[in-house]
């Protein structure tokens, strides 16, 4: 009864929160049961139980040392060390073929959080856990995935600052098309029921879910009210989220285009990645001569006195053997001598769990960071939000889910603000990409402006209303792209009827005379040119 009553409750909540319209119930199945206070200050109780458990996770710092021992056993000890209740859930075990007695091997070489070791023990027999109420259970990951859980967030802050933003930006960062399918700026500034409703969208857009508008299963369409987010969602969603809301109002709580930040959830989890990255920048002396591969990572993580694992099952599925022989002798900074011994391989290294694991490239691809980028100060110069996305996804070396059906993936949140999910070193490229652009912009900024006497007016007219667009749309791609107002410049193009009407120096106009001699002097396609 209790199962069927938090059902409900979820499906109530949401109801309310889309404002639907009531409903009378036609069978039995329609029928909707109000839960009462007590049922309500339990779930509320165990909500509240399950966050300080994850809290705890989250902070403690755990050194277990598990050699060949059975799931049991090793579920049991983490138990006593964390002082909370844990469960397995062996019905479902049993339906994948695992048993409670699977061996495991695990060795801490210095205390890390309890929901990394967790993480860690159990990947490599494809398990996973979570926390319902006061007790951790560990199952599958498909049985994760049908525990869902509501929880309201708080974002009235965040609307308010993506309100603050908007009305300096000189069009919304939001785009529509209009009836000829030409790109509109939504005007959005101020209005923080639209602003909510964009954020609604991104949020599932961003995060990997599963949501069931987007994947057939899952949690339902977030929905916004009284600047709390309700949100039903799996509890590993739910920190995804939380860590996403958590990034992405402290983006929009600095000026316009600062540093890009990594998606985390705690400071802590952030100061301890930002370490690894450092420790990798350590020069060491390296001299193997087929060297087995498992030996290499042993002595460069005796080195540095840090975890680094090798994911077995992914090198197993590629038929990567982990004592496949290394030679590779010289000084070199430990993160580039670790990419030049694994890529001959196939390998790569990532940061997963509180520890450098050594993985294939395939498995490498399949796990996207997520980082959130303040644009906004590309909008305010008159960069469209279109041309920002393509633009990156152009000029990266990608996968994209959007031009190859995999991949990478971009989401415009409200306020300039842009979380792109990605493999690491493709965030890198984003990051010098961006970074380059903006030394352009401030560069352009120092140069001497263009006298206002120096600009012209001049009309045009084309045979007919499409032939006008398509040459405006033309002029502003093929013709001193960068000094139109869509770019930043201050070069005007309009379209009235068929006629055209162009602001713009002395030179571009002579070149826009040129570019259209040409084109009304184009060879046919098929035909030879004379």
């Amino acid at each position: 009864m209790t199962t069927l009553r938090c059902g409900v409750l979820i499906t109530l909540l949401f109801t309310l929160a889309a404002g639907a319209d009531d409903r009378t119930p036609t069978s039995n199945d329609d029928l909707i049961e109000f839960p009462s206070a007590e049922l309500v200050l339990e779930q509320q109780q165990a909500r509240q139980a399950g966050d300080a458990i994850l809290s705890l996770f989250q902070t403690r710092r755990v050194s277990p040392k598990f050699d060949n021992q059975p799931l049991d056993q090793v579920v049991q000890q983490l138990a006593k060390l964390t002082k909370t209740s844990f469960q397995i859930d062996v019905r479902a075990l049993a339906e994948e073929g695992i048993g409670p007695d699977s061996p495991i091997t695990f060795n801490a070489r210095k205390p890390q959080r309890v929901a990394d070791v967790l993480d860690r023990l159990l990947q490599p027999l494809q398990l996973s856990w979570y926390i319902d109420g006061n007790v951790v259970r560990v199952t599958t990951a498909a049985k994760t995935n049908v525990f869902l859980q509501t929880r309201a967030y708080r974002v009235g802050r965040l609307l308010r600052l993506v309100v603050e933003r908007d009305v300096r930006l000189p069009r919304s960062p939001s785009m529509t098309t209009d009836a000829e399918g030409n790109l509109q700026p939504a005007a959005i500034r101020g209005d923080m029921a639209a602003a909510s409703r964009k954020l609604e969208e991104a949020l599932q857009e961003a995060t990997s879910g599963p949501w069931e508008q987007r994947d057939g299963e899952g949690g339902n369409t977030p929905r916004v009210v009284a600047e709390r987010m309700l949100v039903q969602q799996t509890q590993q969603a739910h920190r995804e989220i939380n860590a996403l809301l958590r990034t992405v109002e402290l983006i929009l709580s600095r000026p316009f285009g600062s540093a890009p930040l990594l998606v985390t959830e705690t400071d802590e989890e952030l100061t301890e990645l930002t370490r690894m990255q450092r420790l990798l920048e350590t020069e060491i002396e390296f001299n193997f001569t087929d060297a087995p591969l498992t030996d290499v990572t042993k002595r460069l993580s005796d080195k540095l006195d840090e975890e680094i694992a090798i994911d077995i099952e992914a090198l197993t599925e590629e038929g990567i053997r982990t004592d496949s022989p290394v030679t590779f002798q010289g000084r070199f900074a430990a993160g580039i001598a670790l990419s030049q011994i694994l890529e001959p391989l196939q390998l790569a290294h990532q940061f997963r769990h509180g520890a450098v694991y050594v993985t294939t490239i395939a498995k490498s691809k399949e796990r996207l960071q997520t980082v959130v980028y303040d644009v906004a100060d590309f909008l305010q110069v008159g960069h469209s939000m279109q041309g920002l996305l393509q633009f990156i996804e152009d000029s990266t070396a990608g996968p994209w889910l959007n031009t190859g059906g995999e991949g990478g993936t971009q989401t415009e949140f409200p306020g300039g603000v842009l979380v792109i999910r990605q493999i690491a070193n493709v965030h890198d490229e984003i990051a010098s990409l961006l970074g380059g652009l903006r030394k352009t912009l401030r560069a352009a900024a120092q140069s001497p402006r263009t006298k206002e006497s120096e600009f012209q007016t001049r009309f045009l007219q084309a045979r007919s209303k499409a032939e006008a667009k398509a040459i405006e749309r033309l002029l502003r791609t093929f013709v001193a792209p960068a000094t139109w107002d869509s770019s930043g410049g201050r070069g005007l193009i309009g379209t009235a009827d068929d006629r055209i009407v162009i602001r713009q120096t002395k030179a571009v106009h002579e070149q826009i005379d040129r570019f259209l001699r040409e084109y009304q002097q184009a060879t046919p396609v098929g035909q030879a040119a004379k």
